[in-house]
């Protein structure tokens, strides 16, 4: 596949900068980067908590109490109590499961999605169910010429 363009700075993939973290990341494999020939326009999509977020705060919600709940609630329930206060600081509750699950490799693989620069403006504003239904459309536009193919 060849990429025109500049392809954003990837923190997670920067085995250095990863050290730097100094925090657990968890929940890579449900994130979604949407890039596009102008950097600017790019965002990240978290499917966890079906939220957009914007090219420079990824690490803010990556590392934030909401994300790291929603993880174990997404990937295992029983690891999360569910008798919490609004007070509970739930990350450091979390703490030692955060850190086991940051060394699964298995749940480090970042989607990067490269769009076309039309639909990343189009975008632009979107939140993220507005965002996941123009690519649910992309979807159906793709499929509508696959079958035009087949029946020529």
């Amino acid at each position: 596949m060849c990429f025109t363009g500049l392809i954003p700075e990837i923190v997670f993939m920067d085995p250095k900068k990863r050290l730097e973290l100094n925090q657990p990341v968890v929940g890579l494999s449900v994130i979604t980067l949407c890039f596009s020939p102008i950097p600017a326009l790019g965002f990240y999509l978290c499917h966890l908590c079906e939220t957009k977020c914007p090219i420079n705060n990824i690490l803010g919600h990556v590392f934030s109490q909401e994300h790291c709940f929603n993880y174990f609630v997404y990937t295992n329930p029983d690891d999360v109590s569910f008798s919490w206060r609004p007070d509970m600081d739930m990350k450091s509750i979390l703490w030692y499961k955060l850190k086991r699950e940051s060394s699964k490799t298995e749940n480090q693989n970042l989607q990067v999605l490269h769009l076309p620069q039309v639909l990343l403006e189009k975008t632009k504003s979107s939140t993220y169910s507005e965002v996941m239904q123009a690519l649910g459309e992309n979807d159906k536009l793709v499929e509508r010429f696959e079958a035009k193919a087949q029946s020529d």
